[in-house]
């Protein structure tokens, strides 16, 4: 038996609008009963951070190069393609304009972020002018607000089945429902148009996870990234471990949160992160057995961010 997933393929809110919930699917041996009092008893041991290696080298993370722009450079962040973008199609204010730079350079990084979590589950996502022609993605989409509207308030809207959230002007923010995870930035706006990305998780990656899934990166608005921690086989204590390689020192804040209801925060704590690359160790323990949870990530603005390894072993 492959598994039991947490939510069905469809669901309807409360307006009875049909919509497709981030699906996480949960290890065979799991039940309601036994998730829910997993979660309830889950201790974590102490987590011991260690520098592996100070150096941070974008050719031996391994990364994905984007299937929209394939002789393109591998790329962290769209402002280290874009002036490569910027020589090959000149602005000429008739076919091609500003915003259309940051929109390809965003793509560019996005399609390679995609192609790194999509090897192991599905990442929809998408990015342009969130006036026209809008950007949606699924079932969520930028609300048609005009740029001058977005430099105004200082902010636009990203619209999901399960409401809305503001989303900054220069900035990026996570949409986090009971069943649905989504993520939302605007970079720039440019008279009218407005560049923005969305995300949405369609169907969470799950451990083991044995190559790199970098963190999506748009001139310095960093995205976070949600993983399925779950245990190799059914036990009382499992042993995590995590690679990560950051360009720059920060502290990362993660959390563990429910598959149940992932509004529902289990535990939280913040990850000290030197220049390289870095592994992460920590127990975790519980009965009648150690459930799978959520882990999610939010690397600090301005650094390239790449996990290289992610496991949750069984030793008891």
């Amino acid at each position: 038996m492959e598994g039991v997933w947490n939510f069905p393929l469809e669901r309807r809110n409360r307006e009875g609008k049909l919509y497709f919930p981030t699906r996480a699917l949960l290890p065979p041996w799991t039940t309601r009963e036994a998730q829910a009092e997993g979660e309830r008893r889950l201790e974590i041991g102490e987590i011991s951070v260690s520098l592996v290696s100070s150096k941070f080298d974008i050719e031996e993370l391994k990364l994905s190069r984007s299937s929209l722009f394939p002789h393109l450079p591998v790329a962290l962040d769209s402002l280290d393609i874009q002036s490569t973008i910027e020589n090959e199609a000149p602005v000429d204010n008739v076919e091609i304009v500003e915003w259309m730079h940051d929109s390809a350079a965003d793509n560019a990084i996005l399609t390679a972020r995609m192609e790194e979590y999509n090897k192991y589950s599905r990442i929809a996502g998408k990015c342009g002018d969130g006036y026209s022609p809008g950007v949606r993605v699924s079932d969520i989409y930028f609300a048609k607000t005009s740029g001058y509207t977005v430099a105004s308030n200082r902010r636009g809207t990203l619209v999901t089945p399960r409401g809305q959230i503001a989303i900054p002007l220069g900035g990026g923010n996570t949409f986090i429902a009971s069943d649905l995870l989504a993520w939302g930035g605007i970079r720039s706006t440019s008279g009218i148009q407005y560049s923005c990305q969305a995300l949405k998780w369609e169907q969470l990656a799950a451990t083991p996870i044995t190559s790199s899934i970098a963190f999506p990166s748009y001139a310095g608005i960093v995205a976070p990234n949600f993983f399925l921690q779950k245990p190799d086989e059914e036990g009382k204590r499992v042993r995590v471990s995590l690679t990560i390689a950051s360009d720059k020192s920060q502290s990362m804040p993660i959390s563990y949160r429910s598959p149940s209801d992932y509004t529902k925060v289990i535990d939280s704590t913040t990850l000290s992160l030197d220049r390289g690359t870095s592994e992460i160790s920590f127990v975790v323990a519980s009965y009648p057995s150690v459930p799978a949870v959520v882990l999610y990530a939010a690397p600090v603005s301005g650094t390239k961010t790449v996990l290289r390894e992610y496991r949750a072993e069984v030793i008891e």
